[in-house]
């Protein structure tokens, strides 16, 4: 997703009494109003410090696997790759309908040599069009739950 978005959601969660960390590499751009971990953890500590969220929210990447295995509540958001094949049970999984056509350069089964690059559709792409309110609700869910055990939850837009 664009940054402004991912303000917008930051905005909302601290309105509502969430503190929000962000994690990622450190020349990522920082999402406004969130504590800024960028750059600052090796893959272990960074597992260790998921362990103590209360939830979680990412991509497809090792942020979500590292949520599964230490056991911590996650809203997964999808864009071309598929969370039936490489989403686990439990966690919240957003499902965005893809925007491009099956030879488009977009990620997905043999195509990882591509994950890095930015998407051809630019700013109107498939992750972008998940909606920050079903995000925040799926948060919500997430943290309200008395259990960990989410079920899936799969949003198609577009």
């Amino acid at each position: 997703m664009y940054t402004e978005k991912w303000h917008h959601l930051v905005d909302m969660l601290r309105q509502n009494g969430y503190f929000v960390a962000q994690t990622g590499r450190l020349n990522d751009r920082h999402v406004r109003n969130s504590y800024s971990l960028l750059g600052l953890t090796t893959p272990r500590q960074l597992v260790a410090l998921i362990r103590k969220f209360d939830a979680v929210v990412t991509s497809d990447n090792f942020i979500m696997h590292a949520a599964h295995l230490v056991r911590t509540p996650a809203v997964i958001l999808w864009g071309p790759t598929d969370h039936r094949v490489y989403g686990y049970q439990g966690q919240i999984h957003l499902q965005a309908h893809k925007m491009c056509g099956p030879d488009a350069e977009c990620i997905g089964p043999g195509r990882q040599e591509i994950y890095q690059t930015a998407c051809p559709i630019g700013l109107q792409h498939c992750m972008n069009q998940i909606s920050i309110s079903i995000i925040f609700d799926a948060v919500q869910r997430c943290l309200l739950s008395d259990s960990h055990d989410q079920s899936l939850y799969r949003i198609c837009e577009g």
